[in-house]
């Protein structure tokens, strides 16, 4: 079964990158350049950054030219071997590699797809679950998630998340309140996570998701950017919102 590599984050200029997936073949370019077999349109990518090679036992990423490349936060100065679920990062690109559909969290009928999401909200009971997890959630924190669910992986306004939460009251709104909110939200998923089996799918999913020098996989789903706004780190098919009136 062909291995493939999946842009599962981006540190910087190009998040559109992220869920751009490849099957890896022999002697597979990576970089930003035109002759690129894999074009990362990132400045921060080498031309020319990293190839992954086939071998007997499976695959290998090597550095090109000026091209850092980490494996697992690891620095690989020469041909090293992955294994499944590796995490090779190039520049500001992290890429997960998957031996097989069965692995990848974002293929077939597994935890993060439509049929299974890593997030589901239902807007009549005004309920969202991680997993399997509910998320114990005030109104203004349900309707700040849904703002963003809503638009899953693109970023989104302070001013959006405002309307959101206030609607037609906005002028009583104070934005400070937002980043509060926000919090609420993030302290709920890290609740749920808390909440479930260390063997539960969803960590392997959310893992996916995050850098590996980062140890908290919320800080992934659950993005700020000063200047940007904020964003959900998932695909629309890892996220549901029934917008069922209660």
């Amino acid at each position: 079964m062909p291995w493939t590599a999946r842009v599962v984050k981006v540190h910087g200029e190009a998040p559109e990158l992220v869920g751009q997936t490849r099957v890896l073949a022999d002697g597979l370019v990576v970089g930003r350049g035109d002759t690129a077999d894999w074009v990362l349109a990132d400045s921060r990518v080498s031309r020319a950054h990293a190839r992954f090679d086939a071998r007997a036992d499976g695959w290998a990423v090597l550095p090109l030219a000026r091209g850092t490349v980490f494996v697992n936060g690891e620095p690989a100065e020469r041909a090293t071997a992955l294994r499944d679920l590796d995490l090779v990062q190039l520049g500001p690109v992290l890429l997960r590699v998957f031996a097989n559909a069965e692995t990848d969290p974002y293929r077939g009928p597994v935890l993060g797809t439509r049929s299974q999401p890593l997030l589901r909200l239902s807007m009549g009971e005004h309920r969202a679950w991680l997993g399997s997890t509910p998320l114990d959630l005030r109104p203004a924190a349900f309707r700040t998630l849904a703002a963003l669910a809503r638009r899953p992986g693109a970023w989104v306004e302070r001013d959006v998340l405002a309307e959101a939460i206030w609607g037609d009251d906005l002028h009583f709104g104070n934005p400070a309140y937002v980043d509060k909110y926000l919090s609420q939200v993030r302290t709920a998923l890290r609740d749920a996570l808390a909440a479930t089996d260390a063997g539960d799918p969803i960590h392997a999913a959310l893992d996916a998701l995050r850098d590996p020098t980062e140890a908290d996989p919320v800080r992934a789903l659950l993005e700020t950017r000063r200047g940007v706004g904020n964003r959900l780190g998932l695909e629309p098919d890892q996220v549901a919102v029934d917008e069922g009136a209660s």
